[in-house]
């Protein structure tokens, strides 16, 4: 329970930042130390535009050729290809594997098994990727933050430039006799040719910048170069370039011609359409409504596109002063209602793609998200009533002095707000997405002599539905059991808080018997539990408990919110009572950051009682610390002990604070933990200005109260804490000094 005080963003004692830095500092020392793969080709939790023609490994120690296998696995373990990679001969650390074809857009593993060169046991492991479409550059990846300025800034010019350049080309054959008939020359056609050349100009400016300032801009734990911003640009991006490049073409080769040349041909209008439809089209592609199907992206696309022509054709009419010479009466009609069919279809499309974004009513008013659409909404109030009363032709559009001007000035700020919509992240919306698939791993011990190894479970895509497992077994120096010596497994899933289904899979060894891959279907949202129960050849089997929820937060951006249970409400209860009361207790803990690290420790902690003063102590296979009243003992390894001032211990008594604004209460089944019953109750904590969401659940003793294990799972923390030894009486003196190397924490005993 300590760690959770500082809930990922707010540690609320200093002692409690530095403990947990150390410990996430370990685990990745410890991952390093571990890992058997220095890189891939596609990154480990990538997303990427589209599907990968190869695969590439970058091992840790070179691979005898023909024995990497390679094998890319789809949801429910499905394999799609499996094929022998090729190891460089220049680097026999690096090896290829040509894919058959490109994976389609959805979630993908990628499972590897390899023998080094030099006959030893074999290395394996495993990483997810995504192929679909990827945020925009500068997105907020949470709806507590906001987009970056640069990347609402170029898609403003981007939306602004296209709505110029397809205003040109509409205006431009409504002025024409008929639609294959060119336009008078005239004023206006000059001005309108010039409009489109500017505005394709400055929407070619802006998407040329967007990798450029990606990468200029990028958050210090995320910094890249050009080239990688340039090759990691979303789907799409590259069409708008083009689009853009032969919209600013056209015009300004026409306006090369001379004066007399100015009113473009009625194959270069068509032809600039299209190319601003395509444009516009791309920009639409990369907004919330695709990554909800292909049905809401295509309502996205066209309700932009429409939105773009519509909100063109009025501000190069208020920007040329276009009258319509000759003949002006049909051609005044054919645009006005032109203006309402493109409203209508817009408002329809954008009816459609919207609702695939708002889960309630609700969202349009309490979220960032759903603001804008109402303001982009009343914006274009003004501008529906000058087209419907042009349609009704009550007076010519000359008459329209007031009310043009007034409708291009909302029409501009109705396509800024539109325009900065997918850099809003959608409602619910609650983490950082930064995870493909979750990795989950548990100290072991393992092989005849019982020394520490990892069992790692891995699962994707991490969504209510078809999912793959993926068990791991490794030795301290990331080295898999040899086949004939790999334990067997079976994992058996039970849900925690809802009525999914309980099932047992068998996950299948692969040739070397470095990872077991097997497809379940974990068909509903909510907390589950899984046991990996492990049987190797000499038949001590052992079990090793994991948790997650579903949807996954750090992979899908939001967790479940489950309607509250009153029962579950008072089991709560309870249990805060109890916990309120708690003076002294000793509990183990599992921390991982989802993507395969994991950090393991004892610890104890008392308030301070007669005789003794507050302290705390936590022991690892690395690290011990010591605190007592105001003074820290800290001692890295086999060094000496370090003595340094302490700040205030975040004491037993006061944990509960952390868990008062709990909500989504639900029951869970009844499980048996160290010959005691306990309740399983399920809560969320939502985001606070200080502290990110927060999922738990926790196993209360039926008869105490006391809560014997927690599980929780927040932004990149996968914890597991099992507790004992409540108010009894617990001892903590300073360290005294000593010869040899400390005592090492049982690291491999499964801590739940």
């Amino acid at each position: 329970m300590p760690a959770r005080s500082c809930r990922v963003r707010n540690c609320r004692a200093p002692w409690l930042a530095f403990a947990l830095l150390a410990a996430l500092l370990t685990a990745a020392g410890a991952a390093s130390a571990q890992t058997t793969l220095l890189g891939s080709v596609p990154d480990a939790n990538t997303t990427l535009a589209s599907g990968p023609h190869r695969i590439e490994l970058y091992l840790t120690e070179p691979a005898a050729p023909g024995s990497v296998v390679i094998r890319l696995i789809g949801v429910a373990g499905v394999d799609v290809a499996s094929v022998t990679a090729a190891v460089d001969a220049a680097d026999p650390r690096h090896v290829v594997a040509e894919l058959p074809a490109p994976p389609p857009a959805g979630d993908w593993l990628v499972g590897w098994s390899a023998r080094p060169v030099n006959g030893g046991a074999p290395i394996a492991g495993s990483f997810p990727f995504r192929v679909g479409p990827s945020a925009p550059p500068g997105a907020a990846a949470t709806t507590a933050d906001a987009p970056a300025a640069w990347a609402v800034a170029l898609r403003w010019l981007f939306a602004l430039g296209v709505t110029l350049a397809a205003g040109g080309a509409l205006l431009s054959r409504i002025a024409a006799p008929g639609p294959f008939a060119p336009a008078p020359a005239s004023g206006a056609a000059e001005r309108r040719a010039g409009l489109a050349a500017a505005g394709a100009t400055i929407a070619l400016l802006a998407a040329l910048a967007e990798p450029l300032l990606r990468s200029l801009f990028a958050p210090v734990d995320a910094s890249m170069t050009f080239a990688q911003a340039f090759t990691s640009m979303p789907s799409g991006w590259l069409l708008r370039v083009a689009a853009a490049l032969l919209l600013a073409l056209l015009p300004l080769a026409l306006l090369a011609r001379g004066r007399e040349a100015a009113a473009l041909p009625a194959g270069v209008d068509w032809a600039a359409l299209a190319l601003a439809v395509i444009a516009a089209g791309a920009l639409a592609w990369s907004g919330h409504p695709v990554a909800a199907g292909f049905a809401p992206g295509i309502a996205n696309v066209v309700h932009v596109v429409a939105g773009l022509l519509l909100a063109g054709g009025v501000l190069v009419l208020a920007a040329t002063r276009d009258r319509f010479p000759g003949d002006a009466g049909p051609r005044e009609q054919r645009l006005a209602w032109t203006g309402v069919v493109l409203a209508l279809v817009a408002i329809v499309a954008g009816v459609i793609a919207a609702s695939a974004v708002l889960a309630r009513p609700a969202d349009l008013w309490s979220s960032a998200y759903g603001v804008v659409l109402l303001i982009k909404l009343a914006l274009l109030i003004p501008l529906l009533a000058l087209v419907v009363r042009a349609a009704r032709r009550r007076v010519g559009w000359s008459r329209y002095a007031l009310l043009l001007p007034i409708a291009s000035i909302a029409t501009v700020l109705a396509l800024l707000a539109g325009a900065a919509l997918p850099l809003i992240a959608k409602p619910g919306v609650e983490m950082n997405v930064s995870l493909a698939g979750i990795d989950l791993a548990a100290a072991v011990p393992v092989g005849p002599d019982g020394a520490a190894g990892l069992l790692h479970l891995a699962l994707q895509p991490a969504r209510p539905g078809p999912n793959t497992l993926v068990v791991r077994l490794s030795d301290a120096s990331g080295r898999v059991l040899p086949a004939n010596q790999a334990p067997m497994t079976q994992v058996d899933l039970q849900p925690l808080d809802h009525e999914g289904i309980a099932s047992t899979v068998n996950p299948l060894l692969d040739a070397s018997g470095g990872y077991a891959v097997a497809g379940a279907d974990l068909g509903s949202p909510g907390w589950w539990q899984a046991i990996v129960t492990l049987v190797p050849p000499d038949g001590n089997a052992q079990q090793v408990p994991y948790y997650f929820v579903l949807p996954d937060p750090n992979v899908t951006g939001a967790g479940p919110r489950p309607a509250a249970d009153p029962a579950a409400r008072a089991v709560f209860d309870r249990a805060m009572a109890t916990l309120g009361q708690l003076r002294a207790i000793r509990f183990n803990q599992r921390l991982s950051d989802g993507s395969g690290p994991v950090f393991q420790s004892r610890t104890a902690v008392t308030d301070a009682r007669p005789g003794q003063e507050q302290a705390f102590q936590e022991q690892t296979p690395d690290r011990d610390v010591v605190i007592v009243g105001d003074t820290m003992w800290l001692r890295q390894g086999d060094q000496p002990w370090e003595e340094r001032a302490a700040a205030s211990i975040p004491l037993p008594s006061t944990w509960a604070e952390t868990y008062v604004n709990g909500q989504g209460f639900r029951l869970g089944p009844v499980q048996e933990i160290a010959g005691q019953q306990t309740q399983v109750v399920t809560f969320y904590l939502a985001r606070t200005p200080r502290s990110a969401p927060a999922w738990y659940a926790w196993w209360v003793n039926m008869e105490t109260g006391d809560i014997l294990r927690e599980a929780m799972v927040s932004t990149r923390h996968y914890m597991v804490y099992n507790f004992s030894d409540f108010n009894t009486d617990i001892t903590i003196t300073p360290p005294a000094p000593r010869q040899g190397p400390p005592e090492e924490a049982s690291a491999a005993t499964p801590t739940g």
